[in-house]
């Protein structure tokens, strides 16, 4: 939790305990979610899953629409904090590997956890009006995210400077949820591992400016933009728990 500053604040012990609801609320509606489908699946199921009271649940999360874009929130910081914890890279494409090794990881992560919720993410926000708003703020931020870093990228000479970058992060969104929907339907038939190379590759070659540009630099501002997004996040999370 961080305050206007940015500092880090210390939690209450009530407001811990609050977070600490909210947390295990969202981690099974998850599992709920995933094994029952969105529609099947009932707030008292959740409660139970997550051993709290029907009175907890609701003060959270009145309903299971908001339980739902909750849950797509948490999913997107989730991802976020995953890149932060990326590791330096000395060349470009030290730096592209890395980050396709973090996508794949999150692929592989959530083959194993949760392998049918993000398809349930996509199929009720595509049927049902009330849902499809966060869904759809789900994407447009990454998006959003995105294309941040490939600015960043142009403006430290790292990306290529004549690259459309708002249609680059679609294109690149597009990809990664490509493989996300082909390894849901088909786990057995996708080797992520052999789709590594090929991944950087593509790239490499399509954002790749004419030289290296400034790597380290690049890396810093973009752990500072990847800092003010997931403290934001947290910060509204925060505000949102009540001392339950």
């Amino acid at each position: 939790m961080t305050d206007e500053t940015g500092a880090a604040t210390r939690l209450t012990l009530p407001q811990r305990r609050a977070q600490e609801t909210r947390e295990r609320i969202l981690e099974a509606a998850a599992a709920v979610f995933a094994r029952r489908g969105y529609g099947q699946a009932t707030v008292d199921e959740i409660a139970a899953e997550a051993e709290v009271s029907m009175g907890a649940l609701y003060h959270h999360f009145p309903s299971k629409e908001q339980l739902f874009g909750a849950l797509v929130e948490e999913h997107l910081r989730g991802e976020l904090m995953e890149f932060r914890q990326m590791g330096p890279a000395r060349s470009n494409r030290e730096l592209i590997e890395r980050f396709v090794a973090t996508l794949i990881d999150h692929l592989r992560s959530e083959a194993e956890l949760s392998p049918s919720l993000t398809m349930e993410f996509w199929a009720h926000a595509a049927r049902d009006d009330r849902l499809r708003p966060p869904v759809a703020e789900f994407h447009r931020r990454s998006r959003d995210i995105l294309t941040g870093v490939l600015r960043i990228g142009q403006s430290t000479g790292v990306v290529r400077a004549d690259l459309d970058v708002e249609t680059a992060a679609v294109l690149l969104q597009a990809v990664l949820e490509g493989v996300a929907v082909q390894q849901a339907l088909e786990p057995a038939s996708i080797d992520l591992e052999r789709l590594s190379g090929p991944w950087a590759d593509m790239i490499e070659r399509f954002v790749q400016g004419e030289g290296e540009g400034d790597v380290q630099q690049l890396q810093q501002l973009v752990a500072g933009l990847l800092q003010r997004v997931t403290g934001e996040t947290e910060a509204e999370t925060a505000t949102s728990t009540g001392e339950v």
